[in-house]
Parts: C-alpha cells; sequence; structure tokens
C-alpha cells in the first residue's frame, strides 16, 4: 500500500509513537511493506519512516536561505541554493552581511563605495582616485595610449597589452621593461 509521502504535512503523531508502549502492535507495524508514492522506493514501514523521508529525492524540500520562499526537489536544491538570490553576502566596501539581492541596492547607497563614471563598477571612495589615474591604468573604463611613437593605439589596461604583444612582438618581460619605462 502507497503512504502519502507529503513528508511533514501532517500534525499526528506518528505511528510508531503511538503504538510505541504496546512492543507487539509497534514491531509488526515497523515491518509493513510500504512504497513511496514520490519515487520508486518500497521497503517496511520503519525504513519509510526513520530512513527514507529524510532521503526521498523528490521531496519538496525549503531552500535553507533566510526569506527564500522557494520549495524544490531534494535533487534539485543545491542547484536553487547555489544561485539563490536570498544568499547572504557581505559588501566588499563596507563589509555588512545583507542578502544577494540587496546588494546592487545597498552599494548605490553605501558609504564607503562608488560608482565608477567610466567602468560602471563600484568601487572603494577611497581609492577611486587610484583606480582613475590614467597614467596606472587600473580602471578598464581608461584608455591609454601605446606607449611607442607614432603607433596611435588606445585602449583599456587590458586590450594594451595585448596590443604590445601582437603589434611589437613583445614577450612579458620586454612588455614590462616597455610599460615602466
Amino acid at each position: 500500500s502507497g503512504i502519502n509521502a507529503e513528508y511533514g504535512q501532517c500534525k499526528a503523531a506518528p505511528v510508531t509513537e503511538v503504538f510505541a508502549s504496546n512492543a507487539f502492535v509497534s514491531k509488526h507495524i515497523k515491518t509493513i511493506k510500504v512504497e513511496c508514492t514520490l519515487c520508486s522506493w518500497s521497503g517496511d514501514f520503519f525504513d519509510f519512516s526513520q530512513v527514507h523521508t529524510a532521503h526521498c529525492e523528490e521531496v519538496l524540500i525549503k531552500c535553507k536561505h533566510r526569506d527564500c520562499p522557494h520549495k524544490c526537489k531534494r535533487s534539485d536544491i543545491t542547484d536553487h541554493e547555489s544561485s539563490c538570490q536570498y544568499f547572504i553576502v557581505r559588501c566588499q566596501f563596507c563589509d555588512i552581511s545583507l542578502q544577494f539581492n540587496q546588494l546592487q541596492e545597498h552599494q548605490s547607497a553605501c558609504d564607503e563605495c562608488q560608482l565608477c563614471a567610466l567602468c560602471k563598477q563600484y568601487q572603494l571612495k577611497k581609492s577611486m582616485e587610484l583606480h582613475t589615474n590614467s597614467n596606472i591604468g587600473w580602471c578598464p573604463g581608461i584608455n591609454l595610449e601605446c606607449t611607442f611613437s607614432d603607433c596611435g593605439y588606445k585602449g583599456s589596461n587590458q586590450t594594451l597589452a595585448s596590443h604590445y604583444q601582437t603589434e611589437h612582438n613583445l614577450g612579458l618581460e620586454e612588455l614590462v621593461k616597455t610599460v615602466l619605462v
């Protein structure tokens, strides 16, 4: 006979507890053969109530992240939780904990960070000058000029390194010397 496997829905005491005082009844109830209505598992009632209900991959599980209303099969919960918008993260600028779905709104108001007008990414306010310094070129939104005369190439620090290697045949060692000169 199939047992309704909506685990956790019934508010009645488990059958094994109700008949625990009667050893004969308790022993026989535990050995009744049952089938899970959610998957292909079958076995005795004791294994169903004590083991299978805690491991059935078809049971609906609530996401572990606070405030997340999502429920899905146990077999899918890991995928959901790894991309859940209610996951707790820390602001890299002020170090407070908040839900991932609140991070962008927080960063727009965080006293410790500021949106870079060039690369459109949040940066620590106190390092913004260094971030946007054209001599250092750490911001991907800054266009830097090739140091070779008459070349005229301009690009971000990432594309400029590639430019030196492909257009001027510079290896890493020569590239460092050229950039540092």
